[in-house]
């Protein structure tokens, strides 16, 4: 049996609703109150991660690495969870099935899945290096169709890439 408080709320919030859904003034009142608090709360919390970053750049990267660094090793404890995410082609990819991005490429927790990938069977990333996939599949984990490649040699290789494919007209 509801309270009698728990009661009182109901109604009040069924009153509430109702007035919202049939006045249109108080809709539009009750919607810009909503989005000045919602303004003044996301302009305090940007002023304060500005803040934090004009003291201490380092500490704001670090901060980001942490969080990298944890979702790598949730999953080299568990490399199933890594895993379950894939699933193999005729071609030998492991196409990552989880979320992706626009460009097709997966996200694993804070980060690209392909880089995860190479993280759990290669080590870490050498600085200054990218990963390439040698197939060609956005959303391919496979580790041996990754490769450490200098930066740069990346770049090339993209725009090589972009001078070969054709690019689609449209038809009159």
């Amino acid at each position: 049996m509801p309270t009698y408080y728990a009661l009182h709320c109901q109604e009040v919030l069924a009153r509430a609703k109702a007035r919202y859904v049939a006045d249109p003034e108080y809709r539009a009142r009750v919607k810009a109150q909503a989005l000045a608090h919602y303004s003044a709360h996301r302009d305090q919390r940007l002023a304060k991660a500005k803040a934090d970053y004009r003291q201490d750049p380092a500490k704001f990267q670090t901060r980001i690495r942490l969080g990298q660094a944890q979702k790598l090793a949730d999953y080299t404890k568990r490399p199933e969870r890594f895993q379950a995410e894939n699933r193999v082609d005729v071609d030998g990819c492991w196409r990552w099935t989880g979320t992706r991005t626009v460009a097709g490429y997966g996200i694993a927790g804070s980060t690209r899945a392909y880089r995860t990938a190479w993280q759990l069977s290669n080590g870490s990333i050498p600085v200054g290096y990218e990963i390439h996939h040698l197939c060609h599949v956005t959303a391919c984990v496979n580790p041996s169709h990754l490769v450490a490649i200098p930066a740069d040699e990346h770049r090339k290789r993209h725009a090589k890439l972009r001078r070969q494919t054709p690019t689609l007209t449209k038809a009159a």
